[in-house]
């Protein structure tokens, strides 16, 4: 995630302190169940792929489409030019009271990333941001690494006029100068 969104991520997951009492007493207990519209730019954020990213980051908050007894969480997602995204959560609590949380993305993608986030810490405080996968060219990069240091080092070797080692890959000892 840019650095911008991160920082935008993280200034807004701080206001999770200020969370009404269901959402604290929901943190410690089991299953968060909430319900999620998202309104605007509909071919910009998929439900299917915010749940996705919600799960990936915490496995105790549940989308249903029931609103009663559960966080009603409207997602409203606005195109303000070509390179970026506002994005507008409201929340609203079972006990009644509201709260609003805004980010501007440079992507979609970015976008959805920071929504899943945002709700995932909104509704469990103990949600995560997953771990970096490694890319295959790093995999591919270890392997050769692990293979190379497994290989057996050459024996020392040394002059049979001087007696001083030599080099590894020397054919003449840089001491006397005899050939090997």
């Amino acid at each position: 995630m840019p650095a911008r969104a991160l920082c935008a991520v993280l200034a807004l997951s701080l206001l999770y302190l200020e969370m009404p009492a269901a959402a604290q007493q929901a943190a410690e207990s089991g299953p968060v169940p909430a319900a999620l519209h998202l309104r605007g730019a509909s071919s910009c954020l998929d439900l299917a792929d915010v749940e996705r990213e919600i799960r990936v980051r915490s496995a105790r908050v549940r989308i249903v489409d029931e609103r009663s007894g559960v966080p009603d969480l409207q997602v409203d997602v606005n195109r303000t030019s070509t390179r970026t995204v506002h994005v507008a959560m409201n929340v609203v609590w079972p006990d009644g009271r509201r709260s609003r949380r805004e980010l501007d993305a440079q992507s979609c993608d970015e976008a959805e990333t920071a929504v899943a986030f945002l709700i995932a810490l909104t509704l469990d405080p103990s949600a995560r941001e997953p771990a970096p996968a490694e890319s295959p060219a790093e995999d591919l990069a270890q392997d050769i690494h692990t293979r190379l240091k497994a290989r057996e080092a050459p024996q020392p070797r040394f002059c049979w006029h001087c007696r001083k080692p030599l080099h590894a890959r020397s054919d003449k000892c840089p001491f006397c100068g005899e050939k090997q």
